[in-house]
């Protein structure tokens, strides 16, 4: 695995690669454990998320944000939960 540099992290950031982990928690307004569960159950394309730095943060697309939010509402309805 190669180490992005600062300009292919910021083309990276600027280009598909929007969304940390935290962030698609954030916006579905769920604890981060739900989102490792998804990931967990769930193949993910090498192109729908990139790690960068030594750290290796990954950064997601908008691709895995709408299967993750397609995913909770899958769980709702099979739990019998109303989304209002």
């Amino acid at each position: 695995m190669t180490v992005k540099t600062g300009t292919e992290i910021s083309e990276a950031m600027d280009n598909d690669f929007k969304y940390s982990k935290d962030d698609i928690c954030k916006i579905c307004g769920v604890a981060d454990i739900t989102f490792k569960r998804f990931l967990a159950v769930s193949v993910l394309n090498q192109r729908d998320f990139t790690s960068i730095g030594s750290s290796h943060k990954q950064f997601y697309n908008e691709n895995v944000l709408k299967q993750f939010q397609a995913w909770l509402m899958k769980n709702q309805i099979n739990q019998g939960v109303q989304v209002r």
